[in-house]
């Protein structure tokens, strides 16, 4: 007696042709989604560059100016300002205002800052009230 044989040519044909025309014929669809920012990896206690730039002091109510936790005569601040500008150029002053710091005072120190060559802005600000 001969054995039968099954011929499974054509079958595999027939899925090779099955697999070629679903990789053509298919889609790949890109996922769109939200991109997110993770914070830096910064101290958060650390001021962003932009504050550190600044030229900041203060106007006391007797009249004298902290400056880098210096108490200096407001006739001083326009060489101190000359210094600090050679350090951070471009810098913008902010003049913080104890209490009831006295105007004329404070716009002789705004007229300092402007002969030590500050261009650009001078920020004024009411220095927040020590807890007592």
């Amino acid at each position: 007696m001969a054995e039968e044989e099954v011929n499974l040519t054509p079958m595999l044909d027939i899925v090779f042709i099955m697999l070629i025309f679903f990789i053509v014929t298919a889609t790949f669809v890109k996922e769109i989604g939200i991109s997110t920012s993770r914070p830096s990896d910064a101290p958060e206690n650390e001021p962003p560059p932009e504050a550190r730039k600044n030229i900041q002091m203060e106007v006391t109510p007797d009249c004298w100016v902290i400056l880098e936790r210096r108490r200096i005569d407001p006739g001083q601040v326009g060489p101190n300002v000359q210094r600090l500008l050679a350090e951070r150029p471009g810098a913008n002053a902010v003049v913080s205002i104890q209490g009831d710091a006295d105007t004329q005072c404070v716009v002789e120190v705004m007229d300092q800052i402007r002969e030590g060559g500050v261009a650009g802005d001078i920020s004024l600000r009411k220095a927040p009230e020590a807890p007592q």
